[in-house]
Formats: structure tokens, C-alpha cells, sequence
């Protein structure tokens, strides 16, 4: 009896050993467990961490591809904001050469029509000083003319005492011959004279001509010419 009760206390030693080793195995394998949950969970945080910033990473490339395309966008249009400025730079540049250039010929042309006002302004004055010269001779040849009529009224006032003056009569015909030439030239002197004042008047309203001032000279020079020889005629 005591051997069975040995046997069974070896029995249940056994057994309570098994038991006890079977409990550290189970336990053992709790805590392996749990500490692979621990792990997995930690794994999986870890994961989720990662992921949400993988997706904050994909947002901010997606923000900086935006601003990149903004970027590109802003530097084409100050590339053609740059392209339009220097091409109204060289217009501007052509526009101020262009008006310099115009200044300089309107500066020309302005010292040009300052030397012909100048000009005409000589032309005039000589015109004006011939109008008075030519006032002068109208007037001398009014008074010549005059003088010829008189002249003429003596003539025919002595014709009338020929039988009395018959050593005088050849030399008074001749003296009338020549008074009737002095006063044909003076006629064509008048006639000049008006063809000289009707060439003034376009002179004026024109360019003078040399020619022209010429040419109212040598019939001024014929008037004064004429003019002296119809004096000595009747000085004689």
C-alpha cells in the first residue's frame, strides 16, 4: 500500500511537473505573443506613419509640381514681357533717331528760310527804292512833257513869223524833229516805266528775278539816257 501510495505520489509529481512546464510553455508562448501583438501593432503605427507621410509627401510634390507650373507660366510671360520691352525699346530708339533726324532737317530748312527772308527782305527794299526812282522819273517826264507842249506852242506861235525869221526856220524844224525823237523816246520811256511797274508788282508777289532787276535797270538807264537827251534838245 505504501508503495502505490509512492507510486502515486511519483505519479502525481509527474504530473504536476508536466502541468508546470506545460503552464511555462503556455504562458511562455502568451508573452511571445503578446510581444509579437506589441510588435505588430507598433509595426503597423509605424506603417501608418510611414503612409501618412508618403501622402503628405505626394501632397507637397503635387503642391510643388503646382507651383513649378506657376513658376514656368510666370517666367514665360516675363520672357515676353522681356521680348515686348526691348522691342519697344528699339522702336523707341529708332523713333528718337528718326525725330533727331527730322530736328536737324527742320533746323536746316528753318536757317534756309531765315536766309531767304533775309533775302528777300534785301530784294524788297531794293524794289522799294527802285519804285521810288521810278516815282522820280514818271515825274521828270510829266515835267519834260510838259516843257515839250510849250515848247510845241512856241513852235507853232514862231511858224507864224517865218517871213521875218527865215535865216532861224531850218534850224527850228530841226530842232523840232529832234523834240518829236525826244519825245517818241520819252513815250517808250513811259512805256517802260509801266511795263517796269507792272513787273515790280508780280516781283512781289514772287521770287525776285535777277533778270528782271536787270532789265528795269537798262530801261531806267534808257529813261535817264532819254531824259538828258530830251534836256539838251531843249537847253538848245
Amino acid at each position: 500500500m505504501a508503495g502505490a501510495v509512492g507510486l502515486s505520489n511519483g505519479g502525481g509529481l509527474r504530473l504536476a511537473i508536466s502541468l508546470f512546464v506545460i503552464f511555462v510553455l503556455v504562458c511562455f508562448m502568451g508573452i511571445q505573443d503578446l510581444r509579437a501583438h506589441r510588435d505588430r501593432e507598433s509595426k503597423n503605427a509605424e506603417l501608418d506613419a510611414m503612409f501618412r507621410d508618403l501622402q503628405d509627401a505626394r501632397r507637397s510634390h503635387d503642391e510643388l509640381q503646382k507651383k513649378a507650373s506657376d513658376l514656368n507660366d510666370e517666367k514665360l510671360q516675363l520672357a515676353a514681357v522681356k521680348s515686348n520691352t526691348s522691342t519697344m525699346l528699339i522702336q523707341s530708339e529708332r523713333k528718337q533717331q528718326l525725330l533727331g533726324e527730322e530736328k536737324t532737317r527742320l533746323e536746316a530748312a528753318l536757317g534756309d528760310k531765315d536766309i531767304q527772308i533775309a533775302t528777300l527782305k534785301e530784294q524788297l527794299k531794293e524794289l522799294d527804292e527802285s519804285e521810288k526812282e521810278v516815282v522820280k522819273l514818271r515825274n521828270h517826264l510829266k515835267a519834260l512833257e510838259d516843257q515839250l507842249e510849250l515848247f510845241k506852242a512856241n513852235t507853232t506861235t514862231g511858224s507864224r513869223q517865218e517871213s521875218r525869221e527865215e535865216p532861224r526856220e531850218e534850224a527850228q524844224k530841226q530842232q523840232g524833229e529832234d523834240l518829236d525823237h525826244g519825245l517818241v523816246a520819252a513815250d517808250k520811256a513811259e512805256v517802260g516805266v509801266t511795263e517796269g511797274d507792272a513787273d515790280l508788282e508780280a516781283t512781289k508777289s514772287e521770287e525776285v528775278d535777277d533778270r528782271k532787276r536787270e532789265q528795269l535797270d537798262g530801261e531806267g538807264d534808257k529813261v535817264d539816257e532819254d531824259l538828258d537827251a530830251a534836256k539838251t534838245i531843249q537847253d538848245a
